[in-house]
C-alpha cells in the first residue's frame, strides 16, 4: 500500500474574461465583451491528496469575490523518468461548484446588455474533462521548471452562456516551482 502524500498552499484563480487581456485574442475583443466587467480573480487555498497515480484536489476561495469551492481529480501516468527529465500524461475531472460557474459565467443585472447579445444567464454546477502531457525539467534540489499542453472539454453549462465561444479549451503552460 502507498503513502498518501498531502499538499496545502495559495493560488490565484483567474478564469475571467478581460477586453484588454493579454496578448489581445480575438475572443476577448469579441462584441459580447464591450461594457462587460470581468469578474475579479479569486484567491484560493488548496488541499491536495495524493497517492499512487490519483490526486485529489480542493480548491477554496478565500478572497470574498466567488466564494466557491472547486475540486480536481486526476490520475497523472508516468511515460518517461530520467535523471532530471520526466514526462507524463493526465487525465482529470474538474468540478466547478454553482457559485463559481455563475460569478464566471453567469450574466445578470448591470451584466446584461442583450444589444451585444449578453442576455441573462444562471449556469448550475460543472464538470470539465481534461487530458494533458506535461514535461518537468528539475534544475537543482529546489527548484524544477514544468511545461505542457492540456485540452479540456467543458461542460455545456459553461458552454452555452452567451460568453463562451467554444465546447473545449486548448492550454499551454509553463511554470516554475520552488520546494522548501
Amino acid at each position: 500500500m502507498g503513502v498518501v502524500g498531502f499538499t496545502a498552499g495559495l493560488a490565484a484563480r483567474v478564469d475571467g474574461y478581460d477586453s484588454n487581456g493579454l496578448m489581445n485574442s480575438e475572443t476577448s475583443d469579441h462584441p459580447v465583451f464591450i461594457g462587460y466587467q470581468s469578474p475579479d480573480e479569486d484567491i484560493t487555498l488548496n488541499l491536495t491528496a495524493e497517492w499512487s497515480l490519483f490526486s485529489l484536489r480542493l480548491d477554496q476561495d478565500i478572497s470574498n469575490n466567488s466564494g466557491a469551492l472547486g475540486a480536481r481529480l486526476g490520475m497523472r501516468i508516468p511515460i518517461y523518468s530520467r535523471a532530471r527529465l520526466s514526462v507524463s500524461a493526465t487525465l482529470s475531472v474538474d468540478w466547478l461548484g454553482k457559485d463559481y460557474s455563475r460569478y464566471i459565467y453567469g450574466i445578470e443585472g448591470g451584466q446584461i446588455d442583450n444589444s451585444v447579445g449578453r442576455s441573462y444567464y444562471q449556469p448550475q454546477a460543472a464538470t470539465n474533462y481534461s487530458s494533458s502531457l506535461s514535461a518537468s525539467y528539475r534544475i537543482n534540489k529546489q527548484w524544477s521548471v514544468v511545461s505542457g499542453l492540456e485540452y479540456t472539454k467543458l461542460d455545456a453549462t459553461i458552454s452555452t452562456s452567451p460568453l463562451v465561444a467554444a465546447k473545449h479549451l486548448s492550454r499551454l503552460f509553463v511554470m516554475a516551482n520552488y520546494r522548501f
